[in-house]
């Protein structure tokens, strides 16, 4: 979906890189609430599901935090390519493959939890790389793109707790519910 929409824009940098902080941005606000949701409802479909993997609910939990950062620059790659950059991708991974290499091991060693710690800390190094690659391809700042990704951060974490305040609402009302209706029978 990138690629066509940054290609419109006919290789301008000052176009592309406004745009791509913008998406970075909006990604950011709707990616964690969304990754807080998953987080919620995994406690109840995991049961359901995989009623012989109750265990495992918790540990993806860990690991859907990474992922919210690391789905927060996805633009990168299509912009890469779309500035005849290709090369700047697969070298940027070697110094997570590096990471990997030395610490997933030792985080397996470690226990499940830390493995999947690491794994965050992988997913965010990620994001600082890709961040870091983007803004020497199309001309942003790091500080730019960490005031940015504050902000929606900021504004995500807000929508976040609304998020968690209806959920612990609802579970409340439909305890109340559940209440009532126990005292209409009574």
């Amino acid at each position: 979906i990138v690629m066509p929409a940054f290609s419109a824009f006919d290789n301008n940098k000052a176009i592309i890189r406004q745009q791509f902080l913008k998406l970075t941005n909006l990604l950011t606000i709707f990616n964690i609430p969304a990754m807080i949701g998953i987080f919620t409802l995994s406690k109840f479909v995991f049961p359901i599901l995989l009623p012989h993997w109750h265990g495992l609910a918790s540990i993806l939990v860990i690991l859907v935090v990474g992922e919210g950062f690391r789905r927060n620059i996805w633009a990168h790659r299509d912009i890469f390519k779309l500035l005849d950059r290709q090369e700047v991708y697969p070298k940027s991974l070697l110094i997570n493959f590096v990471f990997a290499l030395g610490c997933y091991p030792l985080g397996a060693s470690w226990g499940i939890v830390a493995f999947c710690v690491i794994r965050v800390l992988s997913d965010i190094l990620y994001l600082v790389i890709q961040a870091h690659c983007s803004s020497r391809i199309i001309g942003f700042t790091l500080q730019q793109f960490i005031g940015g990704f504050t902000e929606a951060l900021l504004a995500s974490s807000i929508m976040s707790l609304g998020l968690l305040v209806i959920l612990k609402l609802s579970a409340l009302l439909d305890i109340g519910m559940n209440l009532l209706t126990i005292l209409i029978i009574i």
